[in-house]
């Protein structure tokens, strides 16, 4: 059976997903003396190419976040790929609504000698904040702080910074404690010019946090102080050369916008590269990764579930991909809704297949699959209901709240039995109105003849996520 989106429906569907609260985010995909900052980050222009693969969306909501009157940040959907380099700081959202998200603050540098580019910068270093609740944040990279190189200085960054926790969070940087991390040991992304700044700014620092295998390059650095020293952190686990495994956690934080942990990345730039990853919503299958150091590493391959990945230099940018991510808590099985054939793309077509993997209902039982611009509010997971399982309870992972169900559901043919999923075609037209919205799908298997088996079996779910 096919389901055919009307522009009309589309229109509805942005409406409705412009005054929600959340959506869940697109996709995507050695020792150093103390004076050595990073070289050959970026190309002609100025911007690295790696950095990001995302491009933007012109009618992006302004961040909730940017609510408050004294924020200036730019939304990071706005950048466009091959532009000159930032300056100032970007909000950089990883919820489709733009409610969730983290801050970039742009550290300058003067060019270097290879890069054939015009302008006074030549190369930026992130300086990434995250919200960690009333009061507290996460820094993870301290732009070059006083170096030669620096266009600006220490201070100038940290007056940005200021202005992100300031104006854009609401806090007051003298009641605010700050847990610094690092990409790896190199100077333009831990100096204790930076720290020292902090400090003056009135910021509490709780730990300055980096990988013990780069521990002879952060100490070279220079410039600290015993109480500075005192707040090192240095991490141990995550390299297998050590006898750690790839992936291992080596610290976590609780967010507003879900679980920020960090991993070692491996020995291709230094040898204590940490990646910071964000488990958006606590989700493990709805991931940010912003990588450590440079492409490459032992330890380069990320966690399952990434979907934007992004640089320690350069723009970063934000486009909304076409995606199809599962969730749900384990209670219906994976294998009772499928993508049978297509992509969320516009213009285009995807076919969902339902099926009873467990074989508990009659063959001729009536497939149907609901659709809500919001999943179950107790996402990743839903709510239990023990009558409508496949095999035991099952989940009801898509709201039932009128005003985000999309009516009537959609029925497919007559089941065939199981591992012959009934199929539903949905035709998605050419409408930008469409471009990141997402669509949560669950299927529901009635069988009107039933008699020892369930009458009503739920199956797994998935997010839509329309795409170009």
């Amino acid at each position: 059976m096919t389901i055919r989106f009307t522009r009309a429906t589309a229109v509805a569907l942005a409406l409705t997903s412009a005054a929600l609260p959340y959506q869940a985010a697109s996709h995507g995909q050695g020792n150093a003396l103390s004076s050595e900052i990073d070289e050959g980050c970026c190309l002609s222009g100025g911007v690295d190419p790696d950095s990001v693969t995302y491009k933007a969306d012109p009618d992006a909501l302004e961040p909730a976040s940017q609510a408050m009157l004294f924020c200036q940040a730019e939304n990071a959907r706005d950048n466009r790929p091959n532009s000159p380099l930032r300056r100032g700081y970007d909000y950089v959202p990883i919820s489709v609504d733009d409610s969730i998200g983290f801050y970039v603050v742009y550290s300058e540098r003067i060019p270097a000698s290879n890069q054939n580019i015009t302008g006074p910068v030549g190369n930026t270093a992130g300086i990434y904040i995250f919200d960690l609740g009333p009061n507290e944040v996460l820094i993870f990279g301290s732009g070059y702080g006083n170096h030669y190189v620096a266009t600006n200085s220490a201070r100038h960054d940290v007056l940005r910074v200021e202005e992100v926790v300031g104006g854009c969070l609401g806090y007051n940087p003298s009641n605010t404690v700050v847990h610094f991390t690092t990409p790896h040991g190199h100077g333009d992304h831990i100096n204790s010019e930076f720290m020292k700044e902090l400090q003056t700014a009135g910021f509490s620092i709780a730990q300055i946090a980096y990988h013990i295998a780069d521990s002879n390059i952060v100490n070279g650095v220079g410039g600290w102080t015993t109480q500075l020293r005192n707040l090192f952190n240095p991490l141990i686990g995550g390299n297998p050369p050590h006898g750690y495994p790839c992936g291992q956690e080596l610290l976590s934080f609780n967010s507003p916008a879900g679980k920020i942990w960090f991993v070692w990345r491996g020995t291709h730039h230094t040898n204590g590269g940490m990646d910071l990853i964000v488990d958006v919503r606590n989700n493990p299958k709805d991931r940010v990764l912003i990588q450590g150091s440079l492409t490459g590493g032992l330890c380069a391959a990320p966690p399952s579930g990434v979907r934007w990945r992004f640089k320690s230099h350069g723009n970063l940018r934000v486009e909304h991909e076409p995606t199809v991510v599962g969730y749900g808590c384990g209670v219906n099985p994976n294998a009772s809704l499928t993508i049978e054939g297509g992509a969320p793309k516009l213009d285009r077509w995807i076919e969902i297949g339902i099926d009873n993997p467990f074989g508990t209902q009659n063959i001729g039982s009536r497939p149907m699959l609901v659709l809500s611009t919001q999943p179950d509010p107790r996402y990743p997971c839903g709510g239990v209901n023990q009558a409508m399982g496949m095999s035991g309870p099952g989940e009801i992972l898509v709201s039932n709240d009128p005003n985000h169900r999309l009516r009537p559901s959609f029925h497919g043919p007559a089941w065939a039995g199981p591992g012959i999923p009934s199929v539903i075609r949905m035709d998605i037209p050419n409408d930008p109105t469409l471009l990141g919205m997402p669509i949560y799908a669950q299927g529901v298997m009635v069988d009107p003849n039933a008699t020892t088996g369930p009458r009503i079996g739920l199956t797994a779910a998935v997010e839509l996520r329309f795409g170009p």
